[in-house]
């Protein structure tokens, strides 16, 4: 009896049971984004990892006299997609703070990206129940790694693209066009992709052969499609930089070496931005039961005729091996045109996230109804409790599976702990700028509405002429820090017009050059500049030395909070060098 009632929840495809599952799959989308949500609204002093760089120059949007003549604040606004930045600068005439709007948005980006999950299930395997596992899958994916949290333009990917394949199954040309141009506007990688499904739009799969397709509409949709690619593609071709050109591969093995490993195995398959797959599914050795659900959905089709619910895949299930062939070759491209086409891994590990969940969904599905229908027809009492065991386990193991987790939600926020400081900076004039090694220095552009000099958060452009000038500065204000003369101190001070210089008392011992996380995000290698300063500095302070600032500290602070020290610039220039 309760398996005829299973069974028939689970292949119940009537308009009652999709709203039915709907409902459900949304509601677990808004309660997994409420739990973030409350984090994120836990503490005055809290931001996304990523939103520290591209939302805080957006405080512009509020007081146009914030940030002037900020180098980084000027850079990641140069680089902003146009919807992104128009959003928030929306989102700021109507009075809402950016960084407020930055802890919302994802909230209403996953219910959007869960809405069309469903939508697109429903047009290649037309049974809502799959639909809902993969909503819930999906949204397992968002929490455990900082894409969707971050509210970053990455963030937008999702809903978009997952939107862009619901009306692209759906041969609507119109919303197609429309998709593809929010994408353009928002995250332009996704267009190469979007544009690569376009070009299999107009194949034809016919009894293992390959033919142009002979439907005279698939050209249609595929050539405006196109060409609203190419027209939301060409401004980004045809904008030049003043930050000058791109990184080349030659020129990152020197000012980045760390980008690149020597495991190549790693390298191709793991690391952060050059690997094929998500670096959340590295870290928890592939555990994720949608990987392993979605692998084995090939081998479930080659027996299709055992599970009754088959005969409702569609066709058109074949995009998604079109979409990770568009992947894997956008990655390869990226790859040998290295940041020319931004970085490899943004062509795979989010059409992977995507894929698998519906993949995965699809297989259990099939699974579960096979088992129920086992449990139907098997009289013996042995194998219906292994069968019955097995269906609950399968669904108990995806339900519960995120609370196995170390962390879940995985939203990587970072909170400010030294509120005094941040106020004491807050009421500084809004043109001071701030100079600090110190660890710190990464939230206080977003927790302080003021510039700083450098920080290793900020050294993550691509641009040649950015990453070289942030280099500089980093070297000129460590190797100042820790010179014997003050003059070093005081020729920064002149030359990038400091205001405040910010120091931590324990930063003058050889072991806190050592272990600084600062300098160890900069990920420095020993042919770097910056890392010779470095090894430089702690050298003079294992032999005794000590740096001139450390002489200057009494007579120049005008601010102290726990270890740290707020130097006032003008009183370190009139310090007898």
């Amino acid at each position: 009896m309760i398996s005829s009632r299973f069974l028939r929840l689970i292949s119940n495809s009537s308009r009652q049971g999709q709203i039915f599952w709907l409902i459900g799959t949304l509601a677990v989308a808004a309660i997994y984004a409420i739990f973030a949500l409350k984090i994120a609204l836990s503490h005055p002093y809290i931001i996304p990892d990523d939103a520290r760089q591209h939302v805080f120059w957006m405080q512009r949007f509020l007081d146009a006299d914030l940030f002037p003549d900020d180098v980084m604040a000027d850079y990641f606004e140069s680089v902003a997609p146009a919807g992104y930045t128009t959003l928030y600068q929306i989102g700021a005439k109507l009075g809402i703070n950016p960084f407020l709007l930055n802890k919302i948005l994802p909230l209403i980006l996953v219910i959007v990206a869960t809405f069309y999950c469903f939508k697109v299930v429903m047009q290649l395997f037309p049974v809502p129940f799959a639909a809902f596992i993969c909503g819930l899958l999906l949204n397992q994916n968002f929490w455990l790694q900082d894409d969707i949290p971050s509210a970053t333009p990455v963030a937008f990917a999702y809903p978009l693209f997952l939107a862009f394949l619901y009306y692209l199954l759906r041969e609507n040309i119109i919303l197609t066009g429309v998709t593809i141009a929010l994408l353009g506007l928002f995250y332009p990688q996704c267009v190469f992709l979007a544009s690569g499904l376009l070009l299999f739009h107009c194949l034809s799969w016919n009894q293992g052969r390959i033919s142009l397709s002979p439907h005279r509409k698939n050209y249609l949709l595929s050539g405006i499609g196109l060409a609203v690619a190419l027209a939301v593609m060409l401004p980004y071709a045809l904008k030049s930089s003043e930050y000058g050109p791109v990184l080349t591969a030659d020129q990152a093995k020197t000012l980045w070496p760390s980008f690149f490993i020597d495991n190549p195995l790693e390298y191709w398959l793991c690391w952060r931005r050059t690997g094929i797959f998500p670096s959340e599914w590295c870290e928890l050795s592939f555990s994720l039961p949608q990987i392993w659900l979605g692998v084995l959905l090939p081998v479930l089709l080659r027996f299709a005729p055992r599970f009754p619910l088959a005969e409702k895949i569609s066709p058109r299930l074949i995009l998604l091996p079109q979409l990770l062939l568009v992947s894997l070759a956008m990655f390869l491209a990226a790859h040998a045109l290295l940041f020319q086409l931004h970085l490899p891994s943004r062509y795979t590990e989010h059409s992977l996230r995507l894929v698998m969940p519906i993949a995965g969904a699809i297989s259990l599905t099939l699974i579960l109804e096979w088992l129920v229908q086992k449990l139907r027809t098997t009289q013996a009492k042995t194998y219906r409790f292994i069968w019955g065991l097995t269906a609950t386990v399968l669904l108990t193991i995806l339900l519960i599976y995120p609370i196995l987790l170390r962390k879940f939600p995985d939203v990587d926020y970072k909170i400010g702990k030294f509120s005094p400081l941040y106020e004491f900076l807050s009421t500084q004039p809004k043109d001071t700028l701030i100079a600090s090694i110190a660890e710190e220095t990464d939230n206080l552009p977003a927790f302080t509405n003021r510039s700083i000099l450098v920080s290793p958060s900020y050294v993550i452009g691509y641009h040649q002429t950015y990453y070289q000038e942030l280099n500089q500065r980093a070297i000129e204000i460590l190797s100042a820090q820790y010179s014997e003369k003050l003059d070093a101190v005081q020729q920064a001070i002149q030359k990038y017009g400091i205001d405040l210089w910010i120091v931590e008392r324990s930063a003058f011992t050889p072991e806190y050059l050592e272990k600084s996380p600062w300098l160890r995000r900069f990920q420095l290698t020993e042919t770097q500049p910056l890392f010779k300063a470095a090894k430089q500095a702690e050298a003079a302070l294992r032999r005794g030395t000590v740096p001139a600032l450390v002489k200057a500290i009494a007579p120049c602070t005008e601010f102290e909070a726990g270890d740290f020290v707020v130097l006032q610039a003008e009183c370190l220039t009139k310090r007898p060098r």
